[in-house]
């Protein structure tokens, strides 16, 4: 039996510990939050964070912990041609046909 062929992807994530404060209760909690690509300068990350993870009723004050993963995924190479969106390569960058 011939080996299945494989389209495969390595993607770096960050999982940040964030300590935010419920603006009903006042009360202080912490929350994960897993972005991609990983980012490096605090302010830049921070400013990422809060747009992903804040809320009307939930603001982020810090990041108090960082676990940085890295993964390699897979699928069949007729799977991601069944299910896959059209590409195109232009000067402004990739975009979905």
């Amino acid at each position: 039996m011939a080996r299945k062929r494989l389209i495969t992807r390595t993607i770096k994530t960050r999982a940040v510990t964030v300590l935010g404060i419920d603006t009903e209760t006042a009360e202080a909690m912490n929350r994960e939050i897993t972005y991609t690509p990983p980012i490096d300068d605090p302010k830049k990350e921070l400013e990422r964070v809060k747009l992903l993870g804040e809320t009307d009723t939930f603001k982020i004050v810090a990041i108090v912990n960082r676990v940085d993963d890295e993964k390699i995924f897979g699928m069949e190479e007729q799977f991601f041609i069944e299910h896959a969106s059209l590409v195109t390569r232009g000067k402004t960058g990739i975009e979905e046909v």
